[in-house]
């Protein structure tokens, strides 16, 4: 298990978007295979709440079981809680995560906003990297972003799935191909989505400058711990890996909070 996780670490730069697609992929040929065989929106909807379900029970299985989810409690909680107030964020809990590489997660409603950080992150990171973190994953909160993605998501599954039902009777195409190749498109799409939402998260932070400073203090520290742990970044970075990253390159994040920096 630990050269496994070794493995993904280092190659997490192509290998995660290689999962999460097939993880996409999975789902809408699931979905198509349920609507095509009845052609039923209900059977449809059967299926993605089935989906739903078990998404969050395997999430909280890793997090709880495998990466030791629990209650930050940690000597930074109180400036964190008083970091929240000042920018008018109510309602903000924050949780510790086990993880070798430093990140943080925005998750919840608006009413329960939960901040993960990994045990990397506030392990080796200062004060001021971490609360510059908060004001990112604050943006998120701000911006709905959760609760939109998980929105855009169920749009994504029934649109895909009818659609691809819908392909294959029009033009008896193969179900497989067709599933693909929808997959390919939508994951496409969704990621531009994903990576403005990161750089509205950014700039919502860099709104406080010396948050813009701490991000980029933080994003200099995850280079160094990237290449201590192993992990394959190239730069400058291959188009065909810059679309399928959830996330714009650290050095293109950098480059446009400096000029928040210097303000």
């Amino acid at each position: 298990m630990k050269l496994i996780n070794c493995f993904i670490i280092r190659n997490s730069t192509w290998l995660i978007p290689l999962i999460t697609f097939v993880v996409v992929f999975l789902c809408i040929w699931l979905g198509t295979l349920q609507y095509n065989s009845n052609r039923s929106i209900l059977s449809l909807a059967g299926t993605l709440i089935v989906l739903l379900v078990a998404a969050p029970l395997l999430q909280l299985f890793i997090f709880r079981f495998r990466l030791r989810f629990k209650r930050y409690t940690g000597e930074h909680k109180e400036k964190l809680v008083k970091y929240c107030e000042q920018r008018g964020v109510t309602h903000v809990e924050f949780f510790e995560i086990k993880g070798r590489l430093p990140n943080a997660y925005a998750t919840g409603n608006r009413k329960h906003k939960r901040v993960t950080f990994t045990s990397r992150l506030l392990e080796e990171c200062s004060y001021e990297e971490v609360e510059a973190v908060l004001a990112h994953e604050l943006g998120h909160h701000v911006n709905d972003d959760p609760q939109s993605t998980l929105r855009v998501i169920v749009f994504i599954f029934f649109f895909a799935s009818w659609f691809n039902g819908e392909m294959v009777r029009a033009t008896q195409w193969n179900l497989l191909v067709v599933s693909i190749l929808s997959s390919v498109i939508f994951y496409l799409l969704f990621l531009v989505r994903s990576r403005r939402n990161e750089r509205r998260a950014d700039m919502y932070a860099a709104t406080d400058p010396k948050a813009a400073k701490g991000l980029i203090a933080f994003f200099k520290r995850s280079q160094d711990i990237y290449k201590k742990e192993g992990v394959w970044i190239p730069r400058p970075f291959p188009l065909i890996l810059r679309i399928t990253k959830t996330h714009p390159t650290l050095d293109e994040r950098m480059k446009v909070l400096g000029n928040y920096k210097s303000n």
